[in-house]
């Protein structure tokens, strides 16, 4: 396994700037090491060795070029060290961000000078990005972020390569450093590039939940990084493996991007159980056949049988387990929506087949309700495992015509919440 990283060379003085660079980068599914302590960590050796064994596995250096670190002698240290490896693998390891003039900054260092600087003095031959001295703006850091991570795209050859790793790492115990995240040692043992979303460098919990406008950029950004690294994916087939852990709006998201339209094919695991679903028996280009389209499960009186010819233009689909259908009823009755309840029984899911038949019940389960009551739009409250949501979201593009995906605010949960406070309609899907 190859994750796209880059290694941030840089003086503390210019820290905000690149820590808002790292946390762009995540949301891309780059790995920022900002220190050495992480790179050993994850290479181990010396800086020397475990930049070069990182340039290997097709990670690239980042180096931060200010007034403070060209006179920092760690800096200097690194920047050696960069000099030498870029002399090995060639000027593309290299992206350089100039914080002040480029010209000045490189004709103010000999070594820079030396192998930098165009023969005719006015030059600089290795470019970069270019932000004023002592800002962190957070535009200038989306801008570096999406030329890293698209010079990381296209070294790793992830529109080519048969096999793509993606890691949702939102979810669960522990700081988001460097090079850990929650990727299974099979997966690890691939011979495949893989990708790290992660929507901030703090401390994972099993309940946060980003909502509202940081969703929205967050849902965007992971969504074109895709487009960017992946390509259309219409002709040569490809496996994707999807693991980690996370809120319900990202792992469907994910499923949305690989659906039967495209060549894809999705591995999804578990972390929770280690269970690991697949649609690579299904078609593509075709709805699931041999669903049972009256598969919703009556829950008098509040969730009454279908009654033949019933009109529903608006229903609240409930593909949860029993022990949460009472959350999304009094969340529609304190919001007072027009939506009918239905409901579709949630299960153990325990392999790729029972979870595809399930899958299939509900796309026919959707069909129907088009078909003879009238469905047009669609609001879907889903308590699924991780590993079975990216494969419904890749077979509900036919399937109703207008689909709402509600996220539950788990990190409200006990915290005295009203019942109207405990859901929100995910906007971007």
């Amino acid at each position: 396994m190859n994750y796209a990283s880059t290694f941030l060379s840089h003086n503390s003085k210019d820290k905000p700037l690149v820590e808002l660079v790292a946390r762009e980068l995540g949301r891309r599914g780059i790995v920022p090491w900002l220190d050495v302590d992480e790179l050993d960590t994850e290479l181990g050796g010396d800086l020397n060795k475990a930049l070069a064994e990182s340039v290997r596995r097709q990670a690239t250096l980042t180096l931060f070029l200010s007034e403070h670190s060209l006179n920092a002698p760690w800096v200097q240290h690194e920047l050696e060290t960069a000099l030498q490896i870029q002399q090995e693998f060639g000027d593309a390891v290299i992206f350089p961000v100039y914080i002040g003039d480029p010209l000045k900054l490189v004709a103010g260092h000999e070594r820079l000078r030396t192998r930098w600087m165009h023969p005719d003095g006015q030059r600089v031959k290795i470019m970069g990005e270019i932000v004023e001295p002592g800002t962190a703006k957070i535009e200038d850091a989306v801008r570096i972020a999406q030329k890293i991570a698209k010079g990381l795209y296209r070294r790793l050859q992830f529109a080519e390569q048969r096999e793509a790793i993606i890691c949702l790492d939102q979810r669960g115990k522990g700081g988001k450093r460097s090079g850990n995240p929650s990727i299974p040692n099979n997966l690890r043992d691939l011979n495949a590039p893989a990708l790290v979303f992660r929507h901030d460098r703090g401390e994972r919990s099993y309940d946060v939940t980003v909502h509202g406008e940081e969703l929205n950029q967050l849902l965007e950004t992971i969504g074109r990084s895709l487009g960017e690294a992946f390509g259309t994916i219409r002709i040569e087939p490809k496996d994707v493996y999807l693991c980690g852990e996370a809120q319900l709006a990202l792992p469907f998201m994910i499923g949305k991007h690989f659906d039967r339209t495209t060549s894809a094919t999705m591995y999804c695991f578990n972390s929770r159980d280690g269970n690991t679903f697949s649609n690579k028996v299904q078609d593509r280009l075709k709805l699931l056949a041999n669903g049972n389209a009256n598969c919703e499960t009556p829950l008098p009186p509040e969730i009454p049988e279908i009654a033949l010819g019933e009109q529903i233009t608006d229903a609240a689909l409930l593909l949860v387990k029993e022990a949460y259908v009472r959350d999304v009823l009094n969340y529609l009755n304190a919001t007072s929506q027009p939506f009918r309840p239905i409901w579709v029984k949630g299960v153990e899911f325990s392999n790729s087949e029972q979870t595809m038949n399930y899958v299939a019940d509900v796309v026919a389960l959707l069909a129907r309700l088009k078909r003879e009551n009238g469905l047009n739009r669609v609001r879907m409250f889903i308590d699924l495992p991780f590993a079975v949501t990216p494969l419904l979201a890749a077979n509900l593009l036919y399937a109703a015509p207008n689909i709402e995906i509600m996220e539950f605010r788990k990190d409200l949960l006990n915290k005295g919440a009203q019942p109207e406070e405990l859901y929100f309609q995910v906007t971007t899907l």
